[in-house]
């Protein structure tokens, strides 16, 4: 792996962009559409103002990839509007290709986080049983039939550290060999 190498004004526009969102969802169970606006805005402002219309296309389609990565867990519920807005705009900053790869370190960290938060929150064994309940009725019927959720299951953890790890593995560890 190589590290990415970002201009430095949308280095601090991605960073700034994070650390906001991180602040406000931590506090507030909440990512504003001020920030993922903005933060997409001033994406596709710089990389235009960087490389002209190219530029500015490649942050669009950056953005467009950042939406579609998270979109799907939205549409099942399993995360906020704001989460996935907030991926969007990370991607204005990092173009298509990037934001494709920090998507996929996004879900990586979030299943980490998710995992340490039921564990500090002491529901790991019973989420355990929650989901060997569900493969043992798969496996019985192969019809997937989502069992009862469990109040640890349905507690909420900020996404956007989640989002900012990925970003931030992408920054440092950078795309994986052959991109």
């Amino acid at each position: 792996m190589f590290a990415l190498t970002l201009n430095p004004a949308l280095l601090v526009l991605l960073a700034s962009m994070l650390a906001v969102s991180l602040w406000r969802d931590a506090r507030h169970h909440r990512i504003d559409n001020w920030i993922t606006f903005t933060g997409a805005f001033l994406g596709i402002a710089v990389q235009g103002g960087l490389a002209g219309a190219s530029g500015a296309m490649q942050a669009a389609a950056g953005g467009g990839v950042g939406l579609l990565v998270l979109l799907p867990f939205y549409m099942r519920g399993g995360m906020a509007a704001g989460d996935v807005k907030l991926m969007a705009a990370a991607g204005t900053c990092l173009g298509p290709l990037a934001a494709f790869w920090a998507g996929a370190y996004t879900l990586v960290t979030g299943a980490f986080l998710a995992l340490l938060f039921v564990g500090v929150r002491g529901g790991l064994g019973q989420t355990v049983g929650h989901m060997r309940r569900q493969f043992r009725g798969y496996a019985l019927t192969r019809v997937w039939v989502p069992a009862a959720s469990h109040s640890v299951l349905s507690q909420r953890f900020p996404y956007a550290a989640a989002i900012a790890g990925g970003c931030l593995l992408l920054v440092f560890a950078g795309l994986p060999p052959g991109f």
